[in-house]
């Protein structure tokens, strides 16, 4: 997985830089590239690479890739071991874009198609005794799951290059995602099948809203936040276990993910080509996970690590 993530890393950096190259710097503002590194040692890549085709239409290709592990004890069972492997991609198409202002103050308005997958492996065992049955039982539950549609995208940037401090604003709104998931499901020894079921269904808006800032320290050092908030709805059905624990059984799954990170970046100012700049920053990730049926809501939090370049921000 590490040579994998590293070899998409080296191909989005050369792609990236070679359509740089020829760039003009002023439409680099909207550019980034990192590699980000979790508490885990996860590396994963993150970019968007904006393409100009005039001074106020663009379009832009962005990829996210995240990774969350966790292990815990089941609920009800002390002599438990429950494992969690969650792996999300996200591939963003900026169709098209208008960009309109001046050098102090500049908005764009957009559409994008994006596709998120998520690859959900829960695994582990438990002691079951019920009068019924006294044994171990090892679970292993694989989920794919792909929200797929098309958005609205706006930002607003204000602050002169040459000025101490520059702001941006950005939002994307989906308000029509489709949901396709598959599921295998098994429960060894107590069920002898394998529980299987796909489904797909509307969702929920999706939205995104990310806030920006740089501020020049000094003429080699610029400091910047880098706040980011996202609500993701995932509503399908899913194959469970019985109460009777000898078969499955079907539910619907409605859960409300949230992401919020917060951010700090250090930029170097000296450009690599064409206003790209070296940058190193940490932050801090929690994703919420609300299940709006039952009650109740899981966080996962991981600190981030990131190296890589960037435009304005």
């Amino acid at each position: 997985m590490l040579k994998y993530k590293t070899k998409i890393f080296i191909s989005l950096l050369a792609f990236c830089l070679t359509g740089q190259i020829h760039a003009n710097p002023e439409t680099s503002d909207r550019f980034r590239l990192d590699l980000r590194m979790d508490d885990n040692g996860n590396l994963n890549p993150e970019s968007f690479t904006p393409i100009y085709w005039s001074r106020h239409w663009f379009s832009g290709l962005g990829f996210k890739e995240n990774t969350l592990l966790s292990q815990d004890t089941l609920d009800g069972f002390d002599d438990s071991k429950f494992g969690t492997s969650i792996d999300e991609s996200v591939l963003r198409l900026n169709l098209v874009s208008y960009r309109s202002g001046n050098e102090s103050f500049h908005y764009s308005i957009g559409g994008d198609y994006q596709r998120t997958s998520i690859d959900k492996v829960e695994f582990g065992y438990f002691h079951l005794n019920n009068g019924v049955i006294d044994d171990y039982i090892a679970f292993d539950n694989k989920v794919e799951i792909e929200v797929a549609g098309f958005s609205m995208r706006g930002d607003i940037t204000w602050g002169l290059p040459s000025d101490q401090s520059r702001y941006r604003f950005s939002a994307i709104l989906s308000p029509g995602n489709s949901l396709d998931v598959s599921q295998n499901t098994d429960f060894k020894p107590i069920v002898s099948t394998s529980g299987i079921g796909s489904n797909s269904n509307s969702q929920d808006i999706n939205y995104f809203l990310q806030f920006e800032t740089r501020h020049r320290l000094s003429n080699s050092i610029s400091i910047g936040l880098d706040l980011q908030y996202e609500v993701l709805p995932l509503n399908y059905d899913a194959q469970i276990l019985s109460p009777t624990v000898d078969s499955f059984q079907t539910i619907t799954i409605d859960n409300t993910e949230t992401t919020t990170r917060v951010g700090l970046r250090l930029f170097f100012n000296y450009p690599l080509v064409n206003g790209l700049y070296p940058v190193i920053g940490i932050a801090n990730e929690d994703v919420a996970t609300e299940d709006n049926a039952n009650g109740g809501t899981t966080t996962e939090s991981q600190k981030i690590v990131t190296i890589g370049f960037s435009g304005q921000f």
